[in-house]
């Protein structure tokens, strides 16, 4: 391999791959991998064609994600007030044994 383009963000080549630091040689019938993260920047669909060029010719892989919408913030439970977090639990707890109650068989 002579050459592979370089990911463009969201998507990012990451350590760990077993192909090795361009330029590199892969005997016939041999292969390895290149890994890529994807961290996207706002909810929708990502694609990027990244070009792997060697001495017999030129390959294109496409890289794809879909991203979500935003992670849920943590509770900071020390900012909660007591009552609410025992409400929080509790429900919790009521959700619990409504899904085991539901899941049991009946003989």
């Amino acid at each position: 391999m002579t050459a592979i383009t370089a990911a463009l963000a969201p998507f990012a080549e990451v350590v760990g791959g077993t192909c090795g630091t361009v330029p590199f040689n892969l005997t016939a019938g041999s292969s390895c991998t290149v890994l890529y993260s994807f961290t996207p920047t706002a909810p929708g669909p990502y694609s990027q064609d990244v070009t792997i060029t060697a001495d017999v010719g030129t390959a294109t892989a496409t890289l794809s994600g879909n991203g979500a919408a935003g992670a849920v913030d943590a509770v900071d439970l020390d900012a909660v007030s007591p009552m609410a977090a025992l409400l929080l639990l509790r429900g919790l707890g009521l959700m619990a044994m409504r899904t085991m109650r539901h899941s049991r068989r009946v003989s």
